[in-house]
């Protein structure tokens, strides 16, 4: 084998390591601020949903807290409108 051949091929063979290399370490960045952005709007979801729950307890001064009932029926409410919000969204 020829000296330029060998030049060529040890040429390409770093360029692809250095490629694979680099490509590995932006997908892997990209990959966790992905996922960082995906548990930041969950969480603002959840205290989203959290706040409208506890807006509407404390709006209705004749319901009782802790009756199980009317937990159960404010969070019926609450989801049902989050899912048609959600829906129409789409």
């Amino acid at each position: 084998m020829k000296f330029w051949q060998k030049i060529f091929i040890y040429s390409v063979i770093l360029c692809i390591i250095v490629f694979n290399s680099a490509s590995i370490f932006i997908i892997e960045g990209m990959h966790k601020e992905n996922i960082d952005n995906q548990i930041f709007s969950t969480m603002n979801e959840y205290e989203n949903i959290l706040s409208g729950i506890y807006f509407n307890f404390d709006s209705s001064n004749n319901v009782s807290l802790l009756d199980e009932s009317n937990i159960n029926n404010w969070l019926s409410v609450a989801i049902k409108g989050y899912i048609n919000t959600d829906n129409s969204n789409l």
